[in-house]
């Protein structure tokens, strides 16, 4: 499971939806999307900063994660994926709440 689809499915049970369906309509994408968005990241910005608001986590770190499975080419995907290690040693540190 890459880190993006764990904020997602974290999301799913933080908000005690039982479906993949609610999931999608709660981030206003479509039924059909939502695998696409854990397995492809397939979500906007703004899908992202909603699913780190809701788990308190630093938007940075949500984007970071889907960029990690969006970028095909692989010396790019392990950038995102150094990026989104070392974002998160450092926001670890500050044990702050997002949420808002």
């Amino acid at each position: 499971m890459n880190a993006f689809e764990t904020y997602l499915n974290d999301l799913k049970v933080l908000k005690g939806f039982s479906t993949e369906g609610e999931l999608a309509e709660y981030l206003g994408l479509r039924k059909q999307e939502i695998s696409r968005a854990k397995k492809r990241g397939y979500a906007t910005d703004e899908q992202c900063i909603i699913v780190a608001r809701e788990l308190g986590v630093h938007p940075a770190l949500v984007i970071l994660a889907r960029e990690t499975i969006k970028d095909k080419n692989s010396r790019h995907s392990k950038i995102w994926e150094d990026a989104l290690s070392a974002s998160k040693q450092v926001l670890r540190t500050n044990n702050k709440d997002y949420r808002k």
